[in-house]
């Protein structure tokens, strides 16, 4: 099991998102593993579903030049995780020697249990019904997904199927509900994933857990939904045992985790490649 030192956070926030890329994997592509390089292909036109994900702690520039060329030679985009521990300054060489150009810094935040804010007062935001998806919710979660991420429809559908499977048992994703139209129907506007740490042996419970995949619907942001929704699964995860929850954040999402008692950990960079378009 992990320490608390700051470094194995950074370690135990790539473990819990490695479980999550397994999952799709096994939905669609193929999740890759060479020593301690970690990549998922599916083949699939969005940036997210071609990822390289983990490098090392010391990783050979060769075998990186080696990965970044058969990346860029895909015929969909392809996207490259750079984390702050693991040589940044070789990787962003090696990627931009290769055509990626960098797209997105993601805020790493850790929450421990013990920090974790109280529920805030109610707020102006509609009325939100919390539970956790089922395999049936996954065509509502598909759509979710394409317009909240603006992601392919066929990457989103993969997404949908492997995040609300009932097989794994370190992953679970609950929704937010709200009424439409002054109705009784409700309907999906939000979405967040679990990952929990497989328990060591002899334990009931996972101590660790990763939050991804949040998503709210364009049209309902900025009133307090998504907050709602992380805050409670947060509670519920500390209320279950877990001490300990990593995430991985746009920088739109930054303020959201700090309300919680999130605090930073540094900066994950995301670079990307697009493949040459015919004209």
């Amino acid at each position: 099991m992990l320490s608390d030192a700051p470094g194995d956070d950074l370690a135990q926030a790539r473990a819990l998102l490695h479980q999550g890329f397994r999952a799709l994997a096994e939905q669609s592509g193929r999740w890759q593993q060479e020593q301690q390089m970690a990549w998922w292909l599916s083949g699939l036109p969005a940036m997210g579903a071609n990822l390289m994900l983990d490098c090392g702690p010391a990783p050979d520039p060769q075998r990186l030049e080696a990965l970044a060329r058969r990346l860029r030679g895909l015929e969909v985009p392809a996207g490259w995780l750079i984390w702050p521990d693991q040589c940044p300054a070789l990787q962003q060489s090696v990627v931009r020697a290769s055509g990626f150009q960098a797209c997105e810094r993601l805020w790493l935040a850790r929450l421990a249990a013990g920090e974790l804010s109280a529920a805030p007062e109610p707020s102006l935001a509609p009325p939100l019904s919390i539970r956790r998806l089922i395999p049936r919710d996954a065509p509502a979660l598909t759509e979710l997904y394409r317009v909240a991420h603006q992601i392919p429809p066929c990457f989103a559908g993969v997404s949908a199927r492997a995040f609300v499977s009932q097989l794994p048992t370190v992953l679970s994703t609950y929704g937010g509900f709200v009424p439409v139209d002054g109705s009784p129907q409700l309907e999906l506007v939000a979405a967040i994933t679990v990952v929990l740490e497989s328990p060591p042996r002899g334990h009931q419970e996972a101590e660790r857990a990763g939050l991804v995949w949040l998503g709210t619907h364009p049209q309902l942001r900025r009133r307090g939904i998504g907050s709602q929704l992380t805050g409670e699964v947060a509670r519920l995860l500390v209320g279950s045992g877990v001490t300990c929850i990593h995430v991985q954040a746009s920088p739109a999402a930054v303020g959201l985790y700090q309300a919680l008692g999130f605090r930073c950990n540094g900066w994950l960079e995301l670079w990307g490649h697009e493949p040459l378009r015919e004209q």
